[in-house]
């Protein structure tokens, strides 16, 4: 089947921050060509204003179908652990019933655990390899080596606390290798319940980048059953090409935990490539089983993490004229003062990471909002934000 032609792209507004970590690269299936950093990416759907980031597609031939395969390809099974009890017994056993005829390779990476996840591990499934880390490394950089050691066409990562379907590996397999052209795949994800959708593929709404995911807490009555392309998939439990995380690169290790998978999906897109979510592929999720929802923690983690995406992810215009002004929805949200301390100290992170040539202005607006977040009231941090107008 011919691809549509492609719509020309608008020029997004105002220049990227610089980002050091993303380094230039050679593609190897495209010989010598460069690949520039991450200044200029591309947005799949509308953003306010109808303006879009742009970037060079390039079309990779289509491949092989998988019900012409005379064999299944080995996949690489990844669980990143962190005290996650006896719920790691539970996801390798349902890694074990897998009725995938290929080969599974399963790895275990421990966050620095301090109970007995790993013994339980070892007891249900000895062939597991372990990768111990002597500290909690967090998500991108406890996941990376094994990214960048996995030698198998795709490799899987899981959460602990995921039980995937009997048939999860097996269609997975079968959708990433329908199309080159896709990096990552995610799933159909339930609450424990087994009816309640959790996840029908990720969606991020603009300007504040909240992510939000299709079906969530309703009853799956087949609203989340069509494959599609999306924003993006939770990394709770997807599958990725080596070879476009070859391409791509791997989770940007500033993230401590959150939004990893959504800014790799993001860079993913800005390559070329598909983000994809298909419903064949069931688990059940027991969501945030090993941090507590809206704990200080949890909120200064999720809410560093969003800024540091959007920092990635718009332009300096953007975030000045969009995206700050509307921040005081996110402090109104906050309805404890421990929540807006918490906050408060993400907007801090958020400025102890800004490179040195930020622009002052910017700067300045992330320091207002930290003030604001640990001392002032949200009146006084709307009309603020009202007279910059």
């Amino acid at each position: 089947m011919k691809r549509a032609p492609e719509k020309p792209m608008r020029e997004a507004r105002g220049a990227m921050l610089p980002r050091d970590f993303h380094k230039k690269r050679t593609r190897p299936d495209r010989g010598s060509r460069e690949v520039s950093d991450m200044r200029t990416i591309l947005v799949m759907h509308p953003r306010p204003r109808n303006s879009f980031h742009t970037c060079s597609f390039h079309v990779r031939p289509r491949a092989i179908s998988f019900l012409r395969m005379t064999s299944r390809p080995p996949v690489t099974v990844c669980v990143l652990n962190w005290n996650s009890g006896p719920l790691l017994e539970r996801c390798l056993r349902a890694i074990n019933a897998q009725r995938y005829p290929g080969e599974l390779r399963v790895r275990v990476v421990d966050n620095a655990s301090t109970d007995d996840s790993l013994e339980r591990a070892l007891r249900h499934r000895p062939d597991t390899v372990l990768h111990r880390h002597a500290r909690n490394l967090g998500f991108a950089k406890g996941l990376n080596p094994s990214l960048r050691d996995c030698d198998t066409p795709f490799i899987v990562l899981l959460n602990p606390d995921v039980f995937l379907g009997p048939d999860w590996i097996e269609r997975m397999v079968e959708r990433m290798a329908s199309d080159a052209d896709i990096a990552i795949a995610g799933c159909k994800l339930y609450y424990e319940d087994g009816t309640t959708l959790q996840h029908g593929g990720g969606r991020i709404h603009w300007p504040l980048a909240t992510p939000g995911h299709h079906g969530v807490g309703e009853p799956d009555t087949g609203q989340c059953d069509a494959p599609r392309d999306v924003d993006y998939v939770c990394a709770a439990a997807v599958m990725l090409s080596t070879t476009a995380v070859k391409d791509v690169g791997l989770f940007d290790e500033n993230y401590f935990m959150y939004y990893e998978d959504v800014d790799w999906c993001f860079r993913a897109r800005a390559a070329g490539y598909r983000v994809v979510y298909e419903p064949a592929a069931d688990a059940i999720h027991l969501e945030s089983a090993t941090a507590v929802k809206d704990s200080p923690a949890y909120l200064r983690n999720i809410h560093a993490s969003r800024l540091r995406f959007l920092l990635n992810h718009r332009s300096v215009n953007d975030l000045l004229a969009e995206t700050l002004p509307a921040e005081p929805q996110i402090l109104k949200g906050m309805t404890t003062p421990d929540q807006r301390r918490a906050l408060g100290h993400a907007y801090a992170d958020t400025l102890a990471q800004l490179p040195p040539d930020t622009p002052a202005n910017l700067r300045r607006a992330f320091k207002d909002l930290r003030d604001h977040a640990l001392n002032a009231p949200i009146a006084r941090l709307r009309r603020f934000f009202s007279s910059r107008k």
